[in-house]
């Protein structure tokens, strides 16, 4: 009888916070997953707030000093006495504490990379602040090194578009990459019993940010309005004051409905009374290879999903499931808009597709898959150090 595996045990360190409503992010669906499944210990940044459900499942550890820098510093000193089998770290800084921890060292280092390379670049680039010439120099080279460093890890683990992994230089042997993934049980809750509102269009973002395509959806509005199609167009989200300068300016300011940031619960409420989810990203390095994780929530909320056409959303959207646009063409997204809200059996037959495929991004799916190649991994490090002892005592 083959004897049972031992139980996996893993350090976590994540530079940020996992509260509830974060339940979509990969950071939170990869602690929630590996903790039913494993030993885990997590340490977080002293002010991190922390899900309740989170909490109970893992031993918890706060960095004592404040800061990225205090968080890499408490990882280095606890990568050096853990027992763990994997560390795994995200792609900040913190991945230094990681490397450095585990050489020489029976424990696996592991990196979580689920933004594009250019992401801490691209917003230091929008600051506006003093000592601009400065920060862009560190900037650049605290992305230099990342990149190299991060190849290093034992194994990546990665939520964009594997092209956009290019600068990273990293071994195919040591590269997994996976899509986004989303928790699908509370948003397919009575999500078939809301009715909902003709011509409605939702878009979703944590942050409204210049190349989110907000431009691009106003003059698309426009162009509806022109055809005497009026819509109602649900903005959740932070939007800075240069977003709602745009807004406000036009001609169909009337058109937007804005909430502001809300709850998840609240949010869903609205993607659910919705007809249309859209995601007119422009195209750059930021988010051109990334999975937008609203795209998948709008699937399973059953909204008709309306999206740029750009690598990562392209891997998500077939056709069959939902519509892909070029990115920056106000005209092309309403013309898709407009085919969708006065075709009601397309705008159904697409919806029902995308139900149908968003199971397939179920986060309990990638967590299992993931899962199993850290438990690879941790027997592959047994059996070189097993192998490298018995060398050792030969001799």
């Amino acid at each position: 009888m083959t004897p049972k595996a031992p139980r996996l045990r893993i350090l976590i360190c994540f530079n940020g916070s996992l509260e509830p409503e974060h339940r979509n992010m990969n950071a939170h669906q990869r602690c929630h997953y590996l903790a039913q499944h494993a030993d885990v210990e997590l340490i977080v940044r002293r002010d991190a707030s922390i899900d309740s459900s989170i909490m109970a499942a893992v031993h918890l550890r706060r960095a004592r000093f404040p800061g990225v820098a205090g968080l890499t510093l408490a990882l280095l000193i606890r990568s050096f006495t853990t027992t763990a089998n994997v560390v795994i770290t995200d792609r900040s800084i913190v991945s230094l504490g990681g490397w450095l921890g585990t050489r020489r060292h029976r424990t696996a280092w592991v990196a979580d990379i689920w933004d594009s390379p250019s992401k801490e670049l691209v917003t230091f680039y929008r600051s506006s602040t003093g000592g601009a010439r400065f920060r862009r120099m560190a900037s650049r080279l605290k992305v230099w090194c990342l990149r190299r460093l991060l190849c290093r890890a034992d194994l990546v683990i990665a939520s964009i578009h594997s092209d956009g992994l290019r600068s990273y230089h990293i071994q195919p042997s040591r590269l997994r990459a996976y899509k986004n993934a989303i928790t699908i049980d509370e948003m397919s809750i009575s999500q078939h019993t809301m009715m909902r509102e003709p011509n409605s269009i939702c878009y979703a973002s944590s942050l409204f940010l210049p190349d989110r395509g907000l431009g691009t959806l106003v003059n698309a509005v426009r162009h509806l309005a022109e055809r005497n199609l009026c819509v109602t167009v649900d903005l959740v989200g932070t939007i800075p004051a240069s977003g709602l300068a745009l807004i406000w300016s036009s001609d169909v300011a009337e058109r937007f409905r804005l909430h502001g940031a809300r709850e998840a619960a609240a949010l869903w409420d609205i993607m659910r009374r919705c007809e249309v989810g859209v995601v007119p990203f422009d195209d750059n390095d930021d988010i051109r290879y990334t999975f937008p994780v609203k795209l998948l929530e709008y699937m399973v909320a059953g909204c008709v999903v309306v999206a740029s056409d750009l690598p990562g959303t392209r891997m998500v959207l077939t056709g069959r499931n939902g519509i892909l646009v070029p990115p920056s063409n106000p005209r092309a997204l309403a013309e898709a808009l407009a085919s969708i809200l006065m075709d009601a059996d397309r705008a159904q037959s697409l919806r029902e597709a995308a139900r149908d495929s968003v199971v397939k991004y179920a986060s309990n799916r990638k967590g299992e898959r993931i899962l199993s190649e850290l438990q690879v991994l941790a027997s592959q490090r047994r059996t070189t150090l097993n192998g490298e002892q018995t060398m050792a005592g030969s001799h």
